[in-house]
């Protein structure tokens, strides 16, 4: 049985909560809604909230599944060639290998500091420099966005949820649930 590394959630999809919460703008909801499925069965697979990776894909890419960084940095999670190759990613623009790549390099990141915070600085400017304390302030910034997606996503799948409690409720009352 996998252990969820952050927060709760796997059960159940998220359906348009990160729609709603993430913040993407109206040209990109089309592709949030395009990788929801890919980032579920990858937060499953790896037992990490999908919200987690919504967030760094948000950050790293805006969803753009092509998108280059000037760094050489490539698709949804922005993974360098060597990440990518270290992960077994053979095609960095295929959405489900590189949100495979950059989850499971995510997870172990996590497994080795322990805290999402530390994990995000050593998915974004290498463990190198976490493990030497030498964290730039880029880095800082992107850890905090990201996270602020997350608490988004998952404060929108909670409102989500309440909503669908409340249709349910309703439909049990007046008979007309579907």
């Amino acid at each position: 049985m996998k252990r969820v590394l952050v927060a709760m959630c796997i059960g159940g999809g998220i359906g348009l909560a990160p729609v709603q919460a993430i913040g993407a703008d109206w040209s990109r909801r089309d592709a949030v809604r395009q990788h929801t499925p890919l980032i579920e069965q990858v937060a499953v697979k790896y037992g990490l909230d999908a919200c987690v990776i919504h967030g760094v894909v948000a950050a790293e890419s805006n969803y753009d599944r092509f998108a280059r960084s000037h760094a050489g940095a490539l698709g949804l999670m922005q993974l360098m060639p060597n990440t990518a190759r270290e992960m077994g990613v053979t095609f960095v623009y295929d959405p489900m290998e590189n949100l495979g790549g950059g989850t499971r390099y995510l997870v172990l990141q996590l497994r080795k500091y322990k805290t999402l915070r530390a994990a995000l600085w050593a998915y974004n400017s290498g463990p190198e420099r976490v493990d030497t304390g030498r964290i730039p302030r880029v880095t800082l910034r992107y850890a905090d966005t990201v996270i602020a997606h997350y608490r988004r996503c998952v404060a929108a799948r909670e409102n989500s949820r309440r909503i669908e409690r409340v249709a349910m409720v309703r439909g049990a009352r007046t008979g007309s649930y579907r």
